[in-house]
């Protein structure tokens, strides 16, 4: 799907992941283009499970808490982790 969209052939998408440094450059250079952060600091962490205190008293489905989580990372530009 993705080299339909770039118009590259599929045999070189599946050549593209090969090489680590290429991956982290271009994750690099998406994160600074686009503001995007790690989920890596303590912080994040810390304001995950602050951001679902409240549902957590509130349900005891995962699912919930979950998704409740993922839509707060990504209104954040965090990358899930």
């Amino acid at each position: 799907m993705v080299a339909n969209q770039l118009k590259v052939p599929h045999d070189s998408w599946a050549e593209y992941g090969q090489r680590a440094e290429t991956r982290r450059e271009h994750l690099l250079e998406l994160q600074s283009l686009f503001g995007f952060q790690s989920f890596t600091t303590m912080s994040h962490y810390r304001a995950a499970v602050h951001s679902l205190d409240e549902l957590a008293w509130q349900t005891d489905k995962g699912i919930v808490l979950a998704t409740s989580l993922v839509e707060s990372l990504r209104q954040k530009s965090v990358l899930l982790p």
